[in-house]
């Protein structure tokens, strides 16, 4: 934690591809290897960077099995930010467990979703009289026929070719940020979950973001 009380606090909310999930199902990335963590070092005690990634977690739909709890991202998304205001920063990178054959939605969908969590964070912002958060939405790097099995399949993978797109619309729509994560990573061998190399790659994109 860090204790500087003048640090601006950055939120970082996402799935297991910010939870730091290793592509060899190995379990997680060490926290200073992880693109959350090393966002951290790289902007320094002046930040303060909340990790707050959970494997299976979606834009808004409950997980499809039971024993999957809390997978509803906007529906945790509530408590979280009211336990971390006030923010200066609010980083989603989310929509690669919506692209699973099981949800049926589509890209646009999918990034309709995200904006619903800036439209509610401004409002309950501004309702505590607080100053306003930036935002950066991250589309995640899209996923290979690697990851083909239960629930990804072709459609998946083909949407999330597309999100990329969807996102940096409603980023432009909404006045956020946007980081294209195809363009600095790449999924390992499960065709889903970043690899080793990726994540000072992804924390340094979006360094450059918070920084400017």
């Amino acid at each position: 934690m860090n204790t500087n009380p003048n640090a601006t606090t950055i939120l970082c909310f996402g799935d297991s591809n910010t939870n730091g999930a290793t592509p060899d199902k190995s379990g997680r990335y060490p926290s200073d290897v992880r693109w959350v963590g090393q966002l951290q070092t790289l902007l320094g005690p002046d930040y303060y960077v909340i990790e707050e990634g959970l494997g299976g977690r979606t834009t808004d739909s409950d997980h499809f099995r039971e024993g999957k709890e809390g997978r509803n991202g906007f529906a945790y998304y509530k408590p979280a930010l009211e336990s971390h205001l006030p923010l200066g920063v609010i980083v989603i990178m989310l929509g690669t467990n919506d692209i699973k054959n099981v949800y049926n939605k589509t890209s646009d969908e999918i990034a309709s979703s995200i904006a619903e969590y800036v439209q509610y964070t401004r409002d309950k912002v501004a309702e505590r009289e607080l100053k306003q958060p930036k935002f950066i939405l991250v589309s995640p790097a899209p996923v290979d026929r690697r990851s083909y099995g239960n629930v990804f399949d072709e459609t998946s993978v083909k949407k999330s070719l597309e999100l990329a797109i969807s996102i940096e619309a409603v980023a432009r729509d909404l006045d956020c940020q946007f980081v294209d994560a195809a363009q600095y990573t790449q999924v390992g061998e499960d065709g889903i979950h970043l690899t080793h190399d990726s994540q000072g790659k992804l924390a340094k994109a979006v360094a450059e973001k918070v920084q400017n």
